[in-house]
């Protein structure tokens, strides 16, 4: 008896689970929602938003009929979140989402190319034909190898439609994380910004760095603390002073 196993493409996909945590945080990062969406973002990428989340439901269709459903219920979760971001003029769009997400859209693009190129010259599918042995106890295993173009008529329509995804999705996934990146650089404000209380001094570290526990640690001082004047000016020379008599 065969048992074919030429259908299955083992991809490798981020955790679904940190990857929801991620684009949904609780704590601080969900007061930048206050922040105002762009113009440019509601107006003009909220369109190609929208049609990037149905391409994603739509891939998650078809991996469906290539019989992948890891990257199913990963390309339903992409276009959930998009969609979610989007919808109500973009309500739900925030620059911690639009971060984590195209983080995740970019990783996912580069372990798609590169494993749409390790199969680009042909693809390898298994059989494995299973026959019983001289006694009852012993079994022989027998898997054959065989090479086929990327597309293969022969093959039916499942392999097809995986040799298609494999081309199509690294396209789909570098657009999203494109997008992301115009969206939230479209944003004035900052998702992480500077402490304007702890500049950096000459030591590059802040204010801080000689006042931790002590008024200063090995003659590091704040900036504000020093001398105005340069080195030579207050440090003592070496060997310097007058002489002094012992006994008498």
């Amino acid at each position: 008896a065969f048992h074919p196993r030429s259908l299955s493409i083992r991809k490798p996909y981020l955790p679904l689970g940190q990857i929801v945590a991620m684009v949904f945080p609780m704590g601080p990062m969900l007061a930048h929602r206050d922040v105002p969406v762009p113009e440019i973002v509601t107006e003009k990428y909220a369109k190609c938003w929208w049609g990037l989340g149905v391409l994603c439901l739509i891939i998650a269709a078809l991996q469906v009929v290539a019989i992948d459903i890891i990257a199913t219920f990963f390309y339903l979760m992409i276009g959930g979140i998009i969609i979610y971001m989007v919808k109500d003029n973009c309500k739900n769009m925030s620059m911690y989402c639009l971060m984590v997400n195209g983080l995740v859209c970019s990783i996912q693009a580069v372990f798609d190319t590169l494993h749409v190129l390790t199969c680009i010259s042909g693809r390898r599918t298994t059989s494995t034909m299973v026959q019983p042995g001289a006694s009852s106890d012993v079994t022989t295993y027998t898997t054959k190898v065989t090479m086929h173009p990327f597309f293969d008529s022969e093959l039916g329509l499942a392999y097809n439609v995986q040799s298609g995804l494999l081309i199509l999705t690294p396209l789909v996934m570098l657009c999203i994380a494109v997008l992301s990146y115009y969206s939230y650089h479209s944003y004035t404000s900052s998702l992480f910004p500077e402490d304007e209380e702890g500049g950096l001094t000459d030591n590059g570290f802040g204010n801080n760095f000689g006042t931790y526990g002590a008024p200063s640690y090995g003659g590091m001082r704040p900036a504000e603390q020093r001398p105005s004047s340069n080195l030579g000016a207050w440090r003592q020379p070496i060997f310097s002073g007058t002489g002094q008599r012992l006994g008498g």
